[in-house]
This record gives structure tokens, sequence and C-alpha cells, in this order.
């Protein structure tokens, strides 16, 4: 077994070849011709080997041909006779299909006659383990021919067990190799993964960058418009606005302290029998700034002020002696006119806010900056999106780096045993 020790390096060890810096496909170019090579020193003896088992196959099949026609040599019972012909056929069919096996062409390849060489082994077993009761039946009447068939079978046995042993010795030469092989193979995997991680990694920052100037312009504008003389009037437009609301609910609120105070008077005025203007009455209960503003100088609310006093003085309104006299001035005052300036005011203020209410919906800046900062929010959501898409696949990057150290350094060695020189695997840089 010199040459295996050799194909080793486990022999000269003394003379070894120097250190050397080997790139992948430099590494991958030598392990192929060490393949190779010891692909072709395997060829002649597989082929030996291939007709070995031609050879034994054709052998097997005149046995099995000898006994699909075999006749008994001396007087059997015929029941037995029957029985064991049908076992012997069964036998003879199963066999020629399992040597349909052994007689296939295979290529002179390693890989490809252990694959063959294994299937023929699992044929064998797999007949064995299917004929044995057949066997034990019909060799009680072909004796002959069932033990010469039973020696061809296990000349078999034994011929696909010493090529077994020494593809097993074959394929214990390649498998450094190809192990190797993968490793190679394996780190130019991590490196394609780490080149398109970082393309991907490159389009992400592109678009990181586009996204940080539209943030930071979004922000200036933002900035400007708040700065602005525009956002300063429109600010101080709101200011007015909410000094108006608070003038018009006082107004308002004048209205309806006014109404108010001869509330109690109208309803019981209300419930008198055939009294003038009751719906006129019912709209000032509810409402008292609507009605006020529709009953157009307070004519309406007039007359019933004028009817209310009457009934009073004709004791049709039961009315407390100590109010009546206060009443009595309340229902003057709204004669004489004291709802008109609260309803004017009111009237003036409630066109004011409308003109306001119109401005501002023109020029609504609460509107526009709060749009601005919507799309701030999403941009920078997108932006930490893409960060952490970044963080993610820079972690793979790293932990494909940390992968290929540890098969460098496994290579490294493997080189060292398999081809009796050390090498220094130079991994190529990714562009990031």
């Amino acid at each position: 077994m010199k040459w295996f020790s050799m194909l080793f390096g486990t022999e000269n060890k003394a003379q070894s070849k120097p250190n050397v810096s080997m790139g992948l496909d430099e590494l991958s170019a030598v392990i192929d011709g060490k393949i190779n090579h010891n692909v072709q020193n395997f060829a002649p003896e597989l082929g030996r080997f291939y007709s070995q088992i031609h050879s034994a196959t054709d052998k097997m099949q005149d046995k099995i041909n000898l006994l699909g026609k075999a006749v008994p040599k001396e007087q059997v019972d015929f029941g037995l006779l029957k029985v064991a012909a049908s076992h012997r056929d069964e036998a003879v069919r199963k066999l020629n299909a399992m040597l349909k096996e052994f007689k296939r062409e295979v290529p002179i390849d390693l890989d490809a006659f252990v694959e063959f060489h294994n299937s023929c082994v699992s044929a064998l077993n797999n007949a064995n383990v299917k004929l044995t009761r057949s066997f034990n039946v019909f060799e009680q009447v072909f004796r002959q021919e069932s033990a010469s068939l039973m020696s061809d079978y296990k000349n078999m046995y034994k011929l696909l067990e010493d090529i077994g042993m020494d593809l097993k010795e074959k394929k214990m030469v390649l498998d450094p190799f190809n192990e190797m092989r993968n490793s190679v193979e394996s780190v130019k995997n991590f490196l394609g993964e780490i080149g398109s991680t970082n393309l991907r990694i490159k389009n992400l920052n592109s678009e990181l960058a586009s996204l940080n100037n539209k943030a930071g312009s979004l922000k200036m504008e933002i900035e400007n418009l708040v700065s602005s003389e525009g956002w300063k009037s429109f600010k101080d437009t709101l200011k007015d606005r909410e000094f108006l609301v608070g003038d018009m609910k006082n107004a308002k609120g004048e209205i309806v302290e006014t109404i108010s105070s001869v509330e109690r008077a109208l309803k019981k005025y209300k419930n008198l029998p055939d009294v003038y203007g009751k719906a006129v009455i019912e709209l000032y209960l509810q409402d008292p700034v609507t009605a006020a503003i529709s009953d157009k100088n307070q004519t309406e609310i007039k007359k019933i002020m004028d009817f209310v006093a009457t009934s009073i003085a004709e004791g049709k309104l039961a009315i407390d002696e100590k109010k009546r006299g206060r009443l009595l001035e309340r229902i003057q005052e709204i004669k004489d006119g004291s709802l008109e300036f609260s309803i004017k005011r009111y009237e003036t203020l409630q066109k004011r806010k409308h003109e306001l209410d119109g401005k501002l919906e023109e020029t609504d800046m609460e509107k526009v900056k709060g749009s601005l900062e919507i799309d701030l929010v999403r941009i920078n959501g997108a932006i930490s999106e893409i960060g952490s898409q970044i963080g993610k696949l820079t972690n793979a990057n790293e932990h494909a780096y940390h992968e290929i150290d540890g098969v460098k350094v496994s290579l490294e060695n493997s080189a060292q045993t398999a081809l009796n020189q050390k090498i220094m695997l130079v991994i190529p840089d990714i562009d990031k």
C-alpha cells in the first residue's frame, strides 16, 4: 500500500514542499488534478472488477438456466415434484430479474461503480431473503442443480465483498480531496452570498441616503413654515378667532339671560287660551338666540311682552307680588329694545367669525404643517426599517466571514495532509 501512503503524503515528510500561497481557483485546480490522476489510476482496476462481476454473472446465468430445465434424477412423489417445480420456476424468475442489475452497463468511474456495486449487493441480499424458503423446497428434488447454483451464489457474495473492500480503500483515497473540493465550493458560495448581500446593502444605503435627504428637506420646510410671516399671521388670526368666539359666547349669554328673566311668565302666558304668538314663544323658550335673530327688530317678542304685561295687570297670570315689580321692569326693557344691542353685537361678531373662518380655511397652515409632519413620520419609519435591514444583512455577512475563517483553517490543514504541502489560502476581498 505504498501508493496509498504517497497519495496522503505520509512518506518522505522531510521532502515536503515549501509554503505557498494559493487562491481558491488555484487550489481547486490542484485538487481536481489529484482527483483526476487517481481516477485514471483506478480505471484499469475498476474495469477488471467489472469484468469479474460480468464473468460471475454469466456463470450464474448458466446455472439458473440449468436449474430451469432440470428434471429429477430419481423417482419422487408427484405432489412434492409439483410443489418443488413451482418454487423452482418462481426462483428462476426472480433470479433472472436480479441478474438484470448485474448486467447493466456503467461508466468506469469510481462514484458510478460504487453505486453499481452497492446496487448489486442490495439485489443479491433481497433475492436471498425472498428465495430462502423456495430454495429449501426445490433443492429436495433438484439437488445437484441447486448445489451448483448455491456455489456460484456464494462466490458472487465473496467477489462483491472483496471488491467492496477495495472500493472502500479507493474511496478513502479520494474522500479527502472531495471534502476539500466541497469546502472550496462552500467558501465560494459564502463569498457569493457576501457579494449579493453587499450589493443589497449598497442599494439600501443609496435608498437610505435619498430618504435622509427627503427627511432633511421636510424638516427644513417645517422650520421655514413656522418661522414665516404667513405662519405668524395665521397664528394671530387663530388667536383673534379665539377671542371672538369668547365675545360671541358672552353676547349669546346676554340674550339668553334676558329671555330667561321672563321665561316663567312666558310659559304661564303660553298656557292661556287663545294667546298671541304661541309658536314664537315656543321658539324663544327653546333657542332664544335663533328666535331673536329671526324676529326682525324683535317685533314679535315686543308684542308678546305687551300681552304678557296686560295679562299680569288683568290678573290672568298668577305672579308673586314680590317679583311682579322686577318682572314688569324686565318686560318693559324688552319692549324698549334691550335685546337689540346684544343681538346686533352677536350678529356683528358672527359675521367677523365667518370672515376669519374663510381666511383660515384659505390659508390653513396647520393643515399644511400636519401634512408635512405626517410625511416626515412616514419617511422616518422607512429610515428605521432600512437601518434594521442593513443591520441584519451586516450581521449575516459577519457570520459568513466567520464561517469562511473556519473552513479556511480546515482547508489549510487538509492540504498539508493530503497534498504534502503547507499552503496559505488567499481569500479574495469582496467589495463593500
